[in-house]
């Protein structure tokens, strides 16, 4: 079979996992430790209930919550907060990924992109907007995770149809 995977390299894949690391201990380390305003609340509430927070429901985020809800070393609340942390940080190093995959089809310096990705991606983790979504129980980490990994599927996709 022939290997299309000619960008996705172990060390693209360590660098995935250490920012991955070094955004998740930082959001870890900033987390809400109880519940926070607005819809937040809500969200820790149903986890342990799995309940629905009001409409439209959102079952896979409760679903997810529910499990890490389960983590018996902290309060339920927390460990909703953490889940954000986590999806959050699961969907940088899938954005640094995407972002290296399309660099890469425009045949663009190698350690030029690598520094300009992690750059960049750094840069949105530590965004303002970013940054209090991933540090509360909310459903938008784990909706730009989806996001992402569809784009970068999408982005697999058409590199092995454009191989064949």
């Amino acid at each position: 079979m022939q290997r299309i995977d000619k960008s996705i390299t172990g060390r693209n894949i360590i660098l995935g996992g250490a920012i991955f690391i070094v955004t998740l201990g930082v959001y870890i380390f900033t987390l809400c430790p109880t519940i926070y305003w607005e819809d937040s609340a809500a969200f820790c509430a149903v986890h342990s209930l799995l309940g629905i927070p009001h409409s439209p429901g959102f079952p896979v985020y409760v679903i997810w919550g529910r499990l890490f809800a389960t983590i018996p070393v902290f309060n339920s609340a927390f460990c909703s907060n953490l889940m954000s942390a986590f999806w959050g940080s699961m969907a940088l190093s899938l954005l640094f990924l995407s972002i290296l995959e399309i660099l890469n089809q425009i045949k663009s310096s190698r350690s030029f992109s690598k520094l300009a990705t992690i750059i960049s991606t750094l840069v949105f983790a530590f965004s303002t907007s970013f940054w209090l979504q991933a540090i509360r129980a909310e459903v938008y980490t784990l909706n730009i995770f989806f996001t992402i990994l569809l784009t970068f599927l999408m982005i697999k996709w058409w590199q092995f149809k454009a191989s064949n």
